[in-house]
């Protein structure tokens, strides 16, 4: 049993530097990791304009298998649900 355990157990400890190294290398990275828990990141409150809205407009095998009350419905959808 211990020449089964012995590995299992280097296997872990690998895993766990693994994931340590990799906790550190995203602390580094991130902008936000010095935020205490009760504390809030900056955000953006300044609105932003929405460009306006683009027609989708459905595939022509969906067209052509749409009866003749279901063409006007097709024209602004991608779906003929």
């Amino acid at each position: 049993m211990l020449s089964l355990a012995a590995p299992i157990a280097l296997l872990c400890v690998i895993a766990l530097v693994i994931c340590l190294l990799n906790d550190r290398r995203r602390a580094r990275n991130d902008p936000d990791a010095g935020l205490g828990d009760d504390e809030a990141s900056p955000l953006g409150l300044c609105p932003q304009d929405v460009d306006a809205a683009e027609l989708v407009y459905a595939a022509p095998h969906v067209t052509a298998q749409a009866g003749p009350d279901q063409e006007r419905r097709l024209n602004g959808h991608d779906d003929i649900t």
